[in-house]
């Protein structure tokens, strides 16, 4: 069963988000004093909450009915994150003479440790990919394994880069909507948390 919806959130809530990242990390200190810290998950989570939104009637019929369209927690949508929207010419890795397939991926260029986070939710019509430095349009983008998947095998030690703009999958976290209406016509909301999904892919039908 596929429970992600090609739609996005829509875009008059952008400005109402409040955003943290993190990753999940266990911490306990033995009884001789030691910090002992564990990662749990090395892939880092987006959180978004909309925070002091106030927003007119037919916004709110807007974002009530893309609510209740993703049946509140169930189904995935697509969110555009202003402050983290695009990559530039990528590197997704080196031919060898049998590989054609490339995960889309953006690197955070950490001088000592540097995070890969894989993108499943890239805008095609944005997508430009090469390959040592020339443009290449023989591939296709498998939304199955949020991969490019070329015709023929790259050349031994060939780069394969791509620019593009993407969202995240995200879901409420929420399953119900909490608001208040203002003498003014608008309509308050206020700790209503969407969750980026990490390590799941689109599945196909």
């Amino acid at each position: 069963m596929n429970l992600h919806h090609e739609i996005r959130l829509p875009k008059f809530l952008l400005a109402f988000l409040s955003i943290t990242t993190g990753f999940a990390t266990s911490h306990v200190t033995t009884k001789a004093g030691y910090d002992v810290i564990k990662l749990d998950n090395n892939l880092a989570r987006r959180i978004y909450q909309l925070v002091n939104c106030r927003i007119n009637l037919n916004q709110f019929e807007d974002l009530q009915t893309f609510f209740k369209g993703r049946c509140g927690k169930l189904y995935s949508f697509r969110l555009t994150d202003l402050t983290d929207y695009k990559a530039e010419n990528q590197l997704l890795g080196y031919g060898n003479n049998s590989l054609k397939e490339f995960k889309l991926i953006k690197t955070y260029h950490d001088a000592v440790n540097p995070y890969n986070r894989q993108l499943k939710l890239p805008n095609l019509d944005s997508l430009e990919v090469k390959v040592n430095d020339e443009i290449r349009a023989d591939y296709i983008f498998d939304s199955n394994q949020a991969a490019i998947v070329f015709n023929q095998a790259i050349a031994q030690d060939a780069a394969v880069t791509a620019s593009f703009t993407f969202d995240v999958m995200a879901r409420f976290n929420v399953s119900e909507l909490q608001y208040k209406f203002s003498p003014d016509g608008t309509v308050t909301l206020n700790d209503i948390e969407i969750k980026e999904v990490v390590g799941a892919f689109l599945m196909k039908k």
